[in-house]
């Protein structure tokens, strides 16, 4: 490490630039000895014989085809830095070109095994970011990250709050508040379809997405998600019930301002007397 500390403060930017110093050194310092000898006083020889150019010539020929051979040799870990600059642009690692199994084949197998490791843990971070972990259905950031591209047109919203949940927090512990949270996204889930998205917002709040719901389908499932929360409640006998909010969103709508629309119908319902649906005006 002495060695290439030492070039470091002369080559901080360049690797390539150390090893050509080292081979140039290399190289050359054969043909500055025969210099520096034939050219001192005690010599006499002819200094620019045809036999001393032809030994220049060659000297500098074979100079010039080593720093071009190492050069060439480099280009596997010039590869390897261009490939982690796209998987740090991109998220995603270039299949590795490098069959060798000299030391940099190793270090090229090793680079890209590294890389599909960390790719391996940002998808499962990534997904846990998205999931709310107590109910598994989606939270508010892969809510609005994945409605895009689950309801590309229009689409009905449903926004549902549990009426009465805090009441059951504070009387029964957050034990049976999280059975409950647990239940009203199961219910949701047998309710909607596959394609339909169902998530947490945040503490009791959920929202279902129903992609080119009509009015009809979309009053059906907030009655039936009111109905399966109030089976569920009284399977644990408790008198917690569902209000529900639903609106209608179109492509020129954004999500967020129909998020509200939707929340906004769920206070009617609430201030109408809980445990119904309204649909946003």
């Amino acid at each position: 490490m002495f060695l290439y500390r030492l070039l470091d403060r002369v080559f901080p930017h360049s690797y390539a630039a150390k090893i050509f110093f080292v081979a140039f050194l290399g190289t050359q310092l054969p043909l500055i000895a025969v210099m520096s000898f034939v050219g001192s006083n005690s010599v006499r020889f002819p200094f620019w014989s045809f036999e001393f150019a032809v030994v220049v010539l060659a000297t500098l020929a074979g100079t010039f085809a080593s720093l071009f051979g190492i050069w060439r040799l480099l280009a596997p870990l010039r590869q390897i830095e261009a490939d982690l600059r796209s998987f740090e642009g991109e998220g995603a690692l270039p299949p590795n070109r490098n069959a060798s199994k000299d030391d940099v084949g190793r270090l090229a197998e090793s680079v890209a095994a590294m890389a599909r490791s960390l790719s391996a843990r940002l998808d499962v971070a990534r997904g846990e970011a998205q999931v709310d972990p107590l109910t598994t259905v989606l939270n508010r950031r892969g809510f609005f990250d994945m409605v895009d591209i689950a309801a590309p047109k229009s689409a009905a919203l449903l926004y549902l709050d549990l009426d009465k949940f805090k009441a059951l927090n504070d009387s029964r512990g957050h034990l049976a508040g999280d059975r409950m949270l647990v239940q009203t996204a199961e219910a949701m889930k047998r309710v909607t379809r596959d394609h339909d998205l169902v998530a947490r917002l945040g503490g009791d709040e959920f929202i279902v997405v129903l992609p080119n719901a009509e009015p009809d389908h979309a009053a059906e499932v907030a009655r039936r998600i009111r109905e399966e929360v109030m089976r569920a409640a009284e399977a644990m006998d408790a008198s917690v019930t569902a209000s529900v909010g639903v609106t209608f969103r179109r492509p020129q709508v954004s999500w967020p301002e129909a998020v509200d629309r939707a929340d906004k119908a769920m206070l009617e319902a609430k201030a109408s007397g809980r445990n119904r649906s309204k649909m946003a005006s």
